[in-house]
């Protein structure tokens, strides 16, 4: 489904749908949060403050720059005004992060099936990927429908494990949370907590240009927009204080289902299902960006929607069997770093525009 088949996006649906187009990405697994927040200790847990608040601020940036100018190509939000080779060199990082990420989840369904299954992770990512090519021929509305199951089932269910877990452990293991960080690429939690949410946008500007022209109002992307990242703190602040009160959990590939299952099975399985759709609600996201951006810049391809989908997957299941855990510690902050330069482009745009509406 293409950008002008779209229907409008309200408060309640483009808040579900912003909040879930982050979740498989950066929240989910616990992977990614432990690495970029908790494993500095309680001063991570600062730094997720401040990367949500920076992220209202981009999201609502892109979708103000898509409601004022009707722009819904990706390189084009990014680069304004007829700059053909910084275009193409716009799209080209934004596809890599896109099929990136893509990868990632795929690598991610491979390693929940063979931690709760002990089935071949190859098996798992096949599967997850034929899913989401069913899923992505719905197009945006197909991911906002998977939103609106997945970002309150997340919220429920992830306050479970975590008032659960700190409930036997104390909460003075949470307090106790100390800086264990090893990676190299994020020296320090300032430096994470930029990297994180400049990551997020990066990927999220493919999957929220489309939907710009289709808010109604600046009002709807404020509200919309604050009220997706009160969810995503929320999530966050369940899955970091679970996983700081039983740090061990943080060795498996996927810490919060490891989390959940030791809990009860029964909340595993749960868990999984969630975990799973969080996954596929960001691998939807990015695959039709891909596709929309690909079907703009060659509109001969457009009937050809559907094999594109299938080729984009048949290539995300190849890159994903090198393992999830390696990926996430690599893709991600590489592309965060890359993000950076994204942001300032937005911002830019937008002065640009500020300047022009002042002159008329």
């Amino acid at each position: 489904m293409g950008a002008d088949m779209m229907r409008e996006f309200k408060t309640g649906r483009l808040a579900l749908t912003s909040a879930g187009c982050f979740l498989g990405a950066g929240y989910v697994s616990g992977q990614e949060l432990w690495k970029f927040f908790g494993a500095f200790g309680l001063p991570g847990l600062l730094g997720r403050v401040l990367a949500l608040a920076i992220q209202l601020v981009f999201v609502a940036l892109v979708l103000r720059l898509g409601q004022e100018t009707g722009i819904t190509s990706l390189d084009r939000i990014l680069i304004p005004g007829p700059h053909p080779l910084l275009h193409r060199l716009a799209g080209a990082m934004q596809l890599a992060f896109l099929f990136g990420v893509s990868v990632v989840m795929a690598a991610g369904a491979g390693a929940l099936v063979r931690q709760l299954l002990s089935l071949p992770a190859a098996l798992g990512g096949a599967l997850f990927c034929v899913g989401a090519a069913l899923v992505s021929c719905r197009g945006m509305d197909g991911l906002a429908r998977v939103c609106t199951v997945l970002v309150p089932g997340m919220i429920v269910t992830a306050l479970v494990i975590s008032v659960w877990t700190v409930a036997r452990t104390g909460f003075g293991a949470v307090l106790a949370m100390r800086d264990v960080n090893d990676n190299p690429l994020l020296p320090n939690w300032p430096t994470a907590a930029l990297t994180y949410v400049s990551y997020n946008i990066f990927g999220a500007i493919g999957v929220l240009t489309p939907i710009g022209p289709h808010v109604p109002d600046r009002r709807t992307v404020w509200h919309g927009g604050a009220l997706g990242v009160l969810l995503l703190l929320v999530i966050s602040f369940c899955i970091l204080p679970a996983l700081g009160a039983r740090p061990d959990t943080t060795a498996a590939e996927l810490p919060m289902l490891a989390l959940a299952s030791e809990l009860h099975p029964a909340l595993g399985w749960l868990y999984a299902v969630l975990l799973l759709t969080g996954m596929l609600g960001t691998t939807v996201s990015f695959v039709v960006a891909i596709v929309i951006y690909l079907g703009q810049r060659h509109p001969a391809l457009v009937p050809r929607r559907r094999a594109m989908t299938a080729g984009v997957l048949l290539l995300a299941f190849g890159g994903s069997l090198l393992g999830f855990g390696d990926l996430i510690g690599t893709v991600y902050p590489v592309f965060g770093y890359l993000g950076f330069a994204a942001m300032a482009c937005l911002v830019l745009h937008w002065l640009r525009l500020r300047r022009a509406a002042k002159v008329r």
